[in-house]
C-alpha cells in the first residue's frame, strides 16, 4: 500500500475508534447544561418506528431518562432511492422481529397484509401528534402517539377524529413546516433514517440497537434490567414454511464494498459448515455503481455502525480503503478465476479484509496481488483478467435477482423461501436453520 493509503487508513481507525466514540459521548453530556434525554425520531408510516415506539412504552420501568418524540416525514430523493422496495421490506422485516420480540399490544402482529395507508389520514395523524407534542402539559407523549399510530395502523378513522376532537390539531401549513425543520436538523446531525434514537450524539437505529444504548446508559447507572425480551415461541409461521421446502440452498448476496457484508462472512460461512447447506454466493455492483448516490450522512453512519458491531464480534475494521470504481471492478474481474479455483471464500475474506482492515488499496496491482497471493494462488496468472468486463453479466443477473425478491441492499439472503436483509438477520437465519435440520 502507498504510504497515503496508509495514514488515511489509520487516522479514519482512529474516528472510528471506541476511545473516540466515548469522547463525543462524554463531550455532549457536558456542554449542556439541560437535563439529559433520549431524542426519538419518529415517522407515522415507518414499521420500525412503531415497534419501538411499542417497545418505549415501558422504557419508564427501566430508565428514568425522559424520552422525546421528534416527528418526521418520510425521507425523499437521494435518501429513499427504491420507495416501493423499502416500503414493502420495512412491513416484512416488522413483521419478522414481530415474530420474535415479546411487544405489548403490538398490533402488527395481528396485520397479515401490508396497510394501506391514505396519505390524509398519515396527515391528520401527524397534525394531532404535532399538537400534543406542542402542547407541553399533555401528560405522556409516548402513549398518547402509540394510540394514534394504532388507530392509524387499523385504519380506525373514527378513534382518529375522537383523539383530534380531544386534543386538536395544527393546521397544514404549520405541519408540513414543523416535519420539514424536524427532518433538516436531522440530516444536519448526521442521521436520516425514522424509527432510530439518538442520546448524547450517538445514534441507535430500531429494536437492533437498543442493547447498544442500554449496555451505555447501564455504564453511568442510569439503566436497569433488559427491555428487550424474546417470545417463548418464536418464529412459528416462518419455521412451518420452511418445513415444507427441501431445498439446502442459501443464497447469498454480496458486495465488496459493503463494511456489513465483510463482518457477514465468517458467520455465514460457519452456517455453511454447521448445517451442511449448498452456500451460494451472489456478488452484487454497490448502489453508488448502479447509479443510487449514497449521501455523504448515510455512509458515515453505516461505518461507524459496522465499526461498533465489529468490536463486538471481534472482528478488525478501522483502516479502511474505500475500493468504489477499479478496486470493486477489479475484484469482480477475478472472481470467477477464484472461484474455479476453489478459494472463492478466500478471496472474498482476504479482499474485504484489505479493504476494511488493512488499507490495501484494491485499485492497486500491488495490493491487488497481496490480496491473491495470500491465498495461494498466482496473480501473474490471473492479472490479464482485469481488463475484461465479461462478469457484468453476473452482476446484474444477480442484481436482478434480488430485486426480485424485494430487496435492493446487502448483505442479502435467500433460504428456503424466506428472504432477510442485513447482517442484523444472520442470527434469526441459524434459528430456522435449526429448526428444519
Amino acid at each position: 500500500m502507498s504510504t497515503r493509503d496508509k495514514i488515511k487508513g489509520n487516522i479514519i481507525n482512529f474516528i472510528l475508534s471506541e476511545y473516540v466514540e466515548n469522547r463525543t459521548e462524554f463531550f455532549h453530556r457536558i456542554k449542556s447544561f439541560k437535563k439529559e434525554a433520549i431524542y426519538f425520531y419518529y415517522n407515522f408510516g415507518d414499521y420500525h418506528s412503531y415497534l419501538l415506539l411499542t417497545l418505549l412504552q415501558n422504557f419508564h420501568k427501566y430508565s428514568e431518562l425522559e424520552i422525546k418524540i421528534i416527528l418526521i416525514p418520510h425521507p425523499k430523493g437521494e435518501f429513499d432511492l427504491v420507495p416501493d422496495l423499502r416500503g414493502d421490506w420495512d412491513f416484512r422485516d416488522s413483521k419478522t422481529l414481530s415474530s420474535f420480540w415479546e411487544l405489548e399490544n403490538n398490533i402488527l402482529e395481528n396485520i397479515e397484509n401490508l396497510p394501506d395507508l391514505k396519505r390524509d389520514h398519515i396527515s391528520m395523524a401527524e397534525s394531532i401528534a404535532i399538537k400534543i407534542i406542542e402542547n407541553k402539559k399533555s401528560p405522556d407523549h409516548l402513549k398518547l402517539i402509540k394510540k394514534i399510530s394504532d388507530a392509524l395502523l387499523s385504519n380506525d378513522r373514527e378513534t382518529l377524529n375522537k383523539l383530534k376532537k380531544i386534543y386538536g390539531k395544527v393546521d397544514e401549513v404549520f405541519r408540513e413546516d414543523y416535519l420539514k425543520k424536524n427532518q433538516k436538523n436531522q440530516i444536519k446531525k448526521g442521521q436520516y433514517q425514522s424509527g432510530v434514537l439518538s442520546h448524547n450524539g450517538i445514534w441507535y437505529w430500531g429494536l437492533d440497537r437498543i442493547p447498544f444504548l442500554e449496555k451505555r446508559l447501564k455504564k453511568r447507572g442510569l439503566y436497569k434490567g433488559s427491555i428487550l425480551k424474546q417470545k417463548k415461541e418464536i418464529f412459528t409461521k416462518e419455521k412451518s414454511l420452511i418445513l415444507k421446502n427441501d431445498s439446502i440452498n442459501l443464497d447469498f448476496y454480496f458486495s465488496f464494498r459493503s463494511p456489513y457484508s465483510y463482518i457477514s462472512l465468517d458467520r455465514v460461512f460457519n452456517l455453511e459448515k454447521k448445517y451442511k447447506i449448498k452456500l451460494n454466493i451472489k456478488p452484487v455492483l454497490p448502489m453508488v455503481m448502479r447509479g443510487l448516490p449514497v449521501p455523504s450522512q448515510k455512509g458515515l453512519y453505516i461505518i461507524r455502525d459496522t465499526s461498533r458491531l465489529a468490536r463486538v464480534l471481534n472482528i478488525p475494521f478501522g483502516k479502511i480503503s474505500d475500493p468504489v470504481g477499479k478496486g470493486v471492478e477489479n475484484c469482480m474481474a477475478l472472481y470467477q478465476f477464484v472461484k474455479d479455483n476453489g478459494k472463492e471464500r478466500e478471496f472474498l475474506l482476504s479482499a474485504t479484509k484489505g479493504c476494511w482492515s488493512e488499507s490495501l488499496n484494491l485499485a492497486d496491482p500491488k495490493d491487488l496481488k497481496k490480496v491473491i497471493s495470500r491465498i495461494g494462488l498466482n496473480f501473474d496468472s490471473a492479472k490479464g483478467l482485469l481488463e475484461k468486463e465479461n462478469w457484468r453479466e453476473m452482476t446484474s443477473k444477480n442484481q436482478k435477482e434480488l430485486e426480485e425478491l424485494g430487496l435492493w441492499g446487502v448483505p442479502s439472503f435467500h433460504y428456503k423461501g424466506q428472504s432477510f436483509w442485513g447482517q442484523d438477520r444472520i442470527s434469526f437465519l441459524e434459528i430456522l436453520m435449526a429448526s428444519s435440520s
